[in-house]
């Protein structure tokens, strides 16, 4: 089905509000697209996030299918036009960089200094300052305090 969506318009939506950037109530939609149509999207049109996942969060990377570094790259050098209603009775449109962001689940973490075994064909490494956030869910509430 469509859990990887899913998942992301429910982790993108509740860090949105939690950053202060979407007024509660709003809907996030997420689409996903594969590759080679998302590379052709981001050279004609404009984005207000890319979001992708991981197949491993470290330290200082992200391991995720190939091609995401070049995907990021992409998206950073793309912009989104920005309506500025500064008050007065004129407005003025500011070009704002596509935010990146990385999004997994918590057991994606990986705490050791080196990658979990890859296939080079399949899998890289992109290096986490590339991405503006990265965002993994907080841990849940032990049994202990939910019943405290």
């Amino acid at each position: 089905g469509d859990e990887g969506v899913l998942m992301a318009e429910q982790d993108l939506q509740s860090w949105l509000q939690q950053q202060s950037f979407q007024q509660p109530g709003t809907v996030v939609r997420c689409t996903w697209m594969e590759d080679e149509r998302l590379e052709q999207e981001l050279q004609a049109s404009r984005f207000d996030v890319l979001l992708v996942g991981a197949d491993s969060i470290m330290s200082q990377t992200v391991v995720n299918k190939l091609h995401t570094e070049r995907m990021v790259r992409a998206a950073q050098s793309s912009e989104t036009v920005c309506s500025n209603d500064n008050g007065s009775n004129s407005s003025s449109s500011i070009n704002e960089p596509t935010i990146v962001v990385c999004c997994a689940d918590r057991w994606k973490l990986w705490d050791d200094i080196y990658p979990p075994p890859l296939e080079e064909d399949v899998f890289e490494e992109v290096p986490r300052d590339l991405f503006d956030h990265v965002i993994v869910p907080p841990p849940l509430e032990t049994q202990e305090s939910i019943e405290g």
